[in-house]
């Protein structure tokens, strides 16, 4: 069976990243979307690095080096559990080549183990980049002994296993009850939301007190490091063996995270054939019948809104990654207005407008992730029916961008209302809360979609690759959510000029960059979208 991991795992870690597509496509747009999407890698991890330097020597600078590997592991623990929890149904239980893989002489184990060694890799390189210069910091900082540095490059290679394994079993739980279900994908994608709002409702539970922020972030982290003694046992045992040299605690840690993966690997690997028939069996009914009844008119914009409708409640992995922001939002709404804002702003010690820069803060997490960045793509190999029908560009592109705000309209509407009954804003205030959201959704939908048109990816195996790889879902994706952070910037830095014209100048300075967008979006001339 060794042979065959060693076979798959080598298929597997040539199309990573698209480095298949930089070694052997001749297609130049292929390439250049290829090579947008690895330089946009490389520019996140960077800028995670950098993070990650900058946390290490806060930690230091005020003692608590101590709890600084403590602090690296939990988050590390927490971006890794994350992100393999959204794409385990989509790369273990990969639908794309379950019938080749099903002829092949290969044991499903091998193929599990393999598409689980991508992940970690994956998810390897995350975790480097985040504890390489935070353990790089204390090294310089403390000078440890031997035992730190042989631990760190061992904890490194441990620290993804146990959160991957973990997130593996969470997502082939739900691929496995969701797979019983007439519509997998909707029930799939419910079951991965409720559990990522479990997670942030955990994340956010650790009150914080004092007035001052550093006593603020003293009590924090001591109540995070006593939270992770007791609900993840294992990052203490890393965090005791890097600080104190505890071998006893490594060797405990290195057991439960080589058992644990072991064991759930196991479990998934007995019932994976028994997962993905359920997952790709169709449920087909036999009593329809063809009447005049069943025929209505409607115009082409409300047909294509729709198909876009159904196309995007067909997808699990599409729908748990577009609809969890505005979920946030929507949280994060209640959760203001359940505190107040008179607490919020006491816990900060700047002297920073709180009620006038949370409508930029929601616009940025509303931006964040909308369905425009990936809907041409997720058409795949049935583009050319959108080509092949005589549509008119307009109406494909309205459908698309309707589509985001037909979703997300609810989510606006509560929070929005929520958050004036929190901040208890002014006219203008007002004003400026229900309108900048609007505008930061609209200007995100058409950038996004932009991105998608400029870099189309048809040729997928499974759907995650378009909705969490591609170049469109990391620039598409994440511009806007990043544009909305820099105009959240702009507001706070800028004190020369009154506060309610930064802001119009922001509205007006979106909408027109949005009419732009939208006016060259609705003239490309799909046949040469390829």
């Amino acid at each position: 069976m060794a042979a065959q991991i060693r076979i798959l795992l080598k298929l597997q870690i040539a199309n990573m990243f698209g480095l298949n597509v930089l070694r052997h496509s001749k297609d130049k747009r292929k390439r250049s979307s290829a090579i947008m999407t690895f330089v946009a890698w490389i520019i996140l991890l960077i800028l995670l690095f950098f993070y990650m330097l900058s946390m290490a020597y806060a930690f230091i600078g005020i003692g608590m080096g101590d709890v600084l590997p403590l602090f690296l592991v939990i988050v590390s623990v927490m971006i890794v559990f994350f992100f393999a929890m959204l794409r385990t149904g989509a790369v273990i239980f990969r639908k794309s080549d379950y019938d080749t893989l099903c002829s092949l002489p290969v044991t499903q184990s091998a193929v599990v183990i393999s598409r689980y060694i991508s992940m970690y890799l994956e998810d390897l390189i995350l975790t480097a980049f985040v504890m390489i210069p935070g353990l790089g910091v204390y090294a310089a900082s403390l000078h440890p002994g031997f035992s730190f540095y042989l631990f760190s490059i061992l904890g490194i290679l441990l620290v993804p296993m146990l959160p991957v394994a973990l997130a593996s079993l969470l997502g082939t739980a739900i691929a496995a009850v969701s797979s019983r279900m007439k519509h997998k994908s909707i029930f799939g994608a419910v079951f991965t939301i409720l559990v990522v709002i479990v997670i942030f409702a955990l994340s956010y539970s650790i009150p914080a007190k004092g007035s001052e922020s550093t006593a603020v972030f003293v009590s924090l982290i001591d109540r995070i490091g006593n939270t992770a003694k007791n609900v993840y046992p294992p990052a203490y045992w890393l965090n005791s063996a890097l600080v104190n040299g505890d071998i006893w605690q490594f060797l405990l840690f290195l057991a439960v995270s080589l058992a644990c993966t072991f064991a759930i690997v196991a479990v998934i690997s007995k019932y994976f054939h028994v997962i993905c028939r359920n997952l790709f069996a169709a449920h087909a009914k036999h009593d329809y019948s063809l009447s005049s009844d069943s025929f209505s008119n409607r115009s082409v914009l409300s047909t294509l809104l729709r198909r876009e409708i159904k196309h995007y409640f067909s997808s699990g992995v599409y729908i748990s990654n577009t609809i969890i922001s505005p979920i946030m939002c929507v949280i994060g709404s209640i959760a203001l207005l359940v505190a107040g804002i008179d607490r919020i702003t006491a816990s900060i010690a700047l002297s920073i407008d709180i009620p006038g820069v949370i409508p930029v803060f929601l616009s940025a997490i509303f931006s964040m992730m909308l369905p425009s960045y990936a809907s041409v793509s997720l058409e795949g190999r049935q583009w050319w029916m959108i080509k092949a029908l005589p549509l008119r560009t307009r109406d494909v592109i309205n459908s698309k961008l309707l589509m985001c705000y037909v979703l997300y309209a609810p989510f606006y509407i509560i929070s929005v209302i929520l958050l004036l009954f929190a901040l208890k804003p002014d006219f203008l205030g007002a004003c400026f809360l229900i309108a900048f959201p609007i505008v930061a959704i609209v200007f995100s939908s058409v950038f996004g979609l932009a991105v998608n048109l400029r870099f189309p990816v048809f040729d997928w195996d499974n759907e995650a690759v378009v909705v969490k790889q591609s170049t469109a879902a990391l620039i598409g994706g994440m511009g806007g959510f990043l544009i909305m952070l820099l105009c959240a910037a702009l507001i706070l830095i800028v004190n020369s000029i009154p506060g309610w014209i930064i802001k119009l100048s922001l509205i007006a300075v979106l909408m027109t960059f949005s009419a732009l967008i939208y006016r060259k979006l609705i003239k490309t001339d799909l046949l040469e979208i390829e």
